[in-house]
């Protein structure tokens, strides 16, 4: 069992999935997207900030939350791949409001608006849910995902899983 609690109660998302749930506000605006890959363990105050800040500074966007729990974080790939499939729906969502095909998804100036899809990565929890669902993302639905802003927040950018793990003793 996980320790990560669900937000969805407190911060008004709707769940998707066990780790993945989303806001969408009434008035929301077409093809906007934050998409919130939390770090291990992440506690539903904490998240709460980031949940505000985004709406106010975006408050017609959607808001997709990727939760990491500890547990998770060395489940099988295929384990992993599945918890994370509940996010590609409501990302397709939002690219199909942009337009019906691929070539209008990356901008085509033909459609009815550009996605404008801001992923904000904390930690190693969020960097390793990303990684899945852009794996997932990519053999699915066959185009990068396509994103127009990126934060890292406190995301290890270089090393691998042994240099990593050192992080975790």
């Amino acid at each position: 069992m996980s320790n990560v609690s669900d937000p969805s109660r407190t911060l008004e998302f709707r769940p998707l999935g066990r780790f993945v749930s989303i806001y969408e506000p009434k008035d929301a605006a077409e093809g906007q997207l934050v998409i919130l890959a939390t770090w291990l363990g992440s506690k539903t105050q904490h998240i709460a900030k980031y949940v505000t800040l985004y709406k106010r500074l975006a408050p017609n966007a959607k808001i997709l939350l990727i939760r990491a729990s500890v547990d998770g974080f060395l489940w099988p790939y295929s384990i992993q791949k599945r918890n994370i499939r509940p996010a590609l729906d409501p990302i397709a969502g939002v690219l199909k409001e942009c337009g019906d095909n691929n070539d209008d998804v990356v901008g085509n100036p033909l459609t009815k608006a550009r996605p404008h899809i801001l992923l904000q990565i904390f930690s190693n929890g969020g960097a390793n849910n990303v990684l899945k669902l852009l794996h997932v993302w990519k053999s699915e639905m066959g185009i990068p995902l396509p994103i127009s802003g990126l934060i890292i927040d406190s995301a290890i950018g270089a090393g691998g899983y042994k240099q990593n793990s050192h992080a975790f003793q």
